[in-house]
């Protein structure tokens, strides 16, 4: 078990008096904000580690995390339904808890559990992975419960589950890994109201992100001693991107179900598009 305290602070992004024009199609000002603080953040972990080899591992964990003056991404009224105006706020607090699993299992090992049969071809080739579970609530102060859309919600960025997995081949003079991810839906920006009333349509809903499914493909190879040749295919997939709104009195007779969210209600959608790389090292 541990406990821990660290702290944030703003990027130069969020902390600059200064507005920032995004290259998008449509135009967005990332304004910062230089009355922003740092986040301060207490953790408790436990964890358990077993360990099969030396190369092989089993973990599980369970953590929560108190954050003061969490830093959140937020939408701001715009001059014109042609800029879309972001920001960055403080909210008060915001606690966050969850559980890890964590392993390296090979697949020798993995195959002499069901079956007798020699499985030497097997030796190199390893099955890895991570899955998160996180649950999250926010703090807002009574004037910001006024002015944003949401007051019972998660932390903005942060998505309820976490899955990571790998398939390895690691020899002497070669790694080539598979690797793939997936994040589950989280709120993307905080909406705004208009005004603090009940009596009008107010502002606009939060912006909930679909994120993509990601798939990587990693090659390493000692070509001569301490020289290594590694390339890099990255977001094979070229999953998309999907951004919709949800929540907030604006939704009011339009249907307010996630559902209906995600089919009528998609602000963007966008690909960021495959990545190679091809790379030379030399250690010495």
């Amino acid at each position: 078990m541990a406990v821990s305290q660290t702290f944030i602070l703003p990027d130069l992004v969020e902390f600059a008096n200064a507005v920032i024009v995004a290259p998008t199609a449509k135009r967005i000002d990332i304004v910062g904000n230089p009355d922003l603080v740092p986040t301060d953040i207490t953790t408790f972990d436990l964890k358990y580690s077993h360990y099969l080899s030396d190369g092989e591992f089993l973990k599980a964990g369970a953590f929560y995390k108190d954050l003061t003056n969490p830093i959140e991404d937020a939408e701001n009224k715009s001059a014109s339904d042609e800029v879309a105006t972001y920001t960055f706020i403080n909210s008060e607090s915001a606690s966050i808890y969850g559980l890890e699993l964590d392993g390296r299992v090979g697949f020798e090992r993995m195959t002499n559990l069901v079956s007798d049969t020699s499985t030497d071809w097997l030796h190199d080739i390893y099955l890895s992975g991570n899955f998160t579970l996180l649950e999250s609530q926010v703090t807002l102060t009574p004037e910001q419960a006024l002015i944003y859309t949401t007051a019972d919600r998660g932390l903005q960025g942060l998505s309820p589950y976490i899955v990571n997995l790998a398939l390895e081949y690691q020899d002497e003079d070669r790694l080539i890994t598979l690797l793939y991810n997936i994040q589950g839906e989280r709120l993307r920006l905080i909406g705004f109201k208009n005004a603090p009333s009940e009596n009008e349509l107010l502002g606009i809903p939060d912006t909930y992100e679909i994120p993509p499914h990601v798939v990587d493909l990693v090659w390493k190879e000692t070509v001569y001693k301490d020289v290594d040749v590694t390339l890099k295919l990255g977001n094979l997939l070229d999953d998309e991107t999907v951004w919709y709104r949800f929540g907030g009195s604006l939704l009011k007779g339009e249907g307010t179900s996630r559902d209906y969210a995600r089919e009528n209600l998609v602000s963007d959608r966008f690909k960021t598009g495959r990545v190679y790389r091809l790379g030379i090292s030399y250690k010495y």
